[in-house]
């Protein structure tokens, strides 16, 4: 290789040391500057000799100084930046070091790509984790209360079919009352009115007897009285719940059982008894109606409040994959550059040798 010339060198900013100032090509690597001093270092005519501080040239012509004598002159000065040392391998331990580094943030970055969450665990954001699971409790509870409202809104739909019936029951008993109620009919036809609303009565009942919703009786008058109403939870915390009554449906509750219109006058009063039942059906459905409704907008309210409480727990724990790939492709290239480093400072002690030969 081509010689290492004192016009290589210079003076360093301190001006305590002499540090490589450029070098041939074949120079330019990433051996450390003491090996790189380490290289014959030797006049020519055309160039000053290197001397130590107050040297004097020797005759007339270039005086020459042997590599041994210039090295040792400047180490015992201290002006060699750094020793040549083989035992312990500084760059290589700072390279490995840096390498290990890239290498952990790689991993970590992979990870956040496959899983699409910034945090997999509570080291990667301590504070945001308990946040976000905070969030998470509550969208799950939500999500839960929508469902809860929506077999609320079931069950209320079970019992207004039930009641429908009750109603078109209560309407053609009323029918036949005002029709039994009309001189018109003879006792015999008046008896065979009577037997078709003994029949009605008892499917009013058997209807009352057998509505039912999850093997819960809803029209028998179980769950009516303060106490006894139905709780649907409608909210992701305590407390949050809707009561509602179902009043007794059966024929003795709407006053109509046992109900005669086998004469004009008991016809005449069955008319009022009747549509007094049909009020009460009424009401009831009436009751059903609006918390059905209620629950409707309750569902509605709960998908808007679960939407933005996930868009705001996204923001916390999911990760942004544009940025992640960027930071992704950043570590991996410097992976890449630290183990080309590394395997370049465990090659620099090998200049030693030419110390030695």
């Amino acid at each position: 290789p081509s010689p290492l010339l004192p016009q290589h060198f210079r003076q360093s900013r301190s001006k305590r040391y002499i540090v490589p100032r450029r070098y041939p090509l074949e120079f330019k690597s990433h051996v450390p500057k003491v090996a790189r001093a380490t290289a014959d270092i030797k006049s020519e005519s055309t160039a000053e000799p290197l001397l130590p501080p107050g040297g004097r040239r020797k005759g007339s012509g270039q005086g020459k100084h042997s590599r041994k004598w210039l090295l040792s002159f400047y180490f015992m000065r201290g002006e060699i930046e750094k020793p040549m040392i083989i035992n312990h391998n500084i760059m290589a331990l700072n390279a490995w070091r840096g390498l290990s580094q890239t290498n952990s943030a790689l991993s970590k970055s992979m990870e956040k790509l496959s899983s699409g969450l910034r945090i997999n665990r509570a080291a990667d954001d301590a504070a945001g984790l308990a946040i976000s699971e905070k969030m998470r409790g509550q969208i799950r509870g939500l999500n839960q209360a929508i469902r809860n409202a929506q077999d609320g809104i079931s069950l209320i739909q079970t019992a207004e079919g039930a009641l429908n019936e009750t109603h078109s029951i209560l309407q053609r008993m009323r029918e036949l009352a005002v029709q039994s109620a009309n001189d018109t009919n003879t006792d015999a036809d008046r008896a065979q009115i009577q037997a078709e609303v003994d029949q009605l009565l008892q499917e009013i009942d058997r209807i009352a007897n057998t509505t039912e919703f999850n093997s819960k009786v809803l029209l028998d008058g179980s769950f009516s009285g303060s106490g006894n109403g139905l709780l649907f939870h409608i909210g992701a915390n305590s407390g949050q719940t809707l009561t509602l009554e179902i009043n007794n449906m059966k024929a003795s509750a709407l006053s109509v059982n046992g109900l005669s219109v086998s004469t004009q006058a008991n016809a005449e009063a069955a008319i009022a008894t009747i549509q007094s039942a049909i009020d009460k059906v009424s009401n009831q459905r009436s009751a059903l109606g609006a918390v059905q409704n209620r629950l409707e907008h309750t569902i509605a309210n709960l998908g808007v409040a679960s939407e933005n409480l996930t868009a705001a727990e996204s923001r916390i724990r999911d990760v942004d994959m544009a940025q992640e790939m960027m930071n992704f492709t950043r570590t991996q290239i410097l992976v890449q550059a630290g183990t080309v480093m590394l395997a370049q400072a465990n090659m620099a002690p090998q200049a030693v040798l030419r110390l030695l030969g």
